[in-house]
């Protein structure tokens, strides 16, 4: 009797176990990733081992997601920003390739400036002091995406926006996808996995890149 209470009990212990997923990984829900513009959206998220990300087309293109990257383009080139005086850029909004050189040019005669470049995540990954008239570049982008540049420790920042060529991993790709439809898959392995988004009327080299962190 007391044997089988024993076997009965661990029973009761192993149900608990699977209904409670051992504890681990429960953390992070299913996620709804909402595209709202193929220019500038969507950020990169995270989910746990085994769940369910759905993409969501809230823009009035037609649209497909593609698991994979974008690579740099074959032929880069290289593109100019004015740095104004009082702290200004000219243009406050760029598109360039994944793989181009952007230039920074103080046209102030008599000041310095501290150009900062960040990433999707608002992290600071360049910094740059420029002097009068004198220009800094940087090319060393470690993929594809959303970036921002501004002066230093300023409030205000301007869109740089990489694009590339698209390389797909054959992990997942949807049908086309026009306004209002979702599609959706489920990540098993963990590691980041990077996807892009493209539109049905792209030549193939613009698209937005994002990446998604399973857990």
């Amino acid at each position: 009797m007391v044997r089988l209470y024993n076997v009965m009990a661990a029973f009761v212990c192993i149900l608990g176990m699977v209904g409670c997923g051992g504890g681990s990984g429960s953390s992070i829900r299913n996620s709804e990733i909402d595209v709202a513009s193929t220019r500038s959206s969507p950020a990169d998220t995270s989910v746990s081992q085994g769940n369910k990300v759905v993409w969501v087309n809230n823009t009035s293109s037609t649209i497909k997601i593609v698991s994979g990257t974008l690579e740099p383009v074959r032929h880069p080139t290289t593109r100019d920003i004015s740095c104004l005086v009082g702290g200004t850029f000219s243009p406050d909004s760029l598109d360039a390739d994944f793989g181009d050189t952007i230039v920074w040019r103080n046209m102030d005669t008599e000041n310095s400036i501290v150009v900062e470049i960040l990433n999707a995540s608002n992290k600071v990954i360049k910094s740059m002091a420029i002097e009068p008239l004198m220009t800094g570049s940087y090319s060393g982008f470690s993929r594809a995406g959303k970036y921002k540049y501004r002066v230093a420790d300023s409030t205000t920042s301007c869109s740089l926006v990489l694009y590339g060529v698209p390389t797909p991993d054959g992990k997942f790709e949807s049908m086309y996808l026009t306004g209002g439809k979702k599609f959706s898959t489920y990540l098993f392995e963990s590691g980041v996995q990077s996807y892009y988004i493209i539109e049905s009327n792209s030549t193939g080299s613009s698209c937005v890149t994002a990446e998604i962190t399973v857990l």
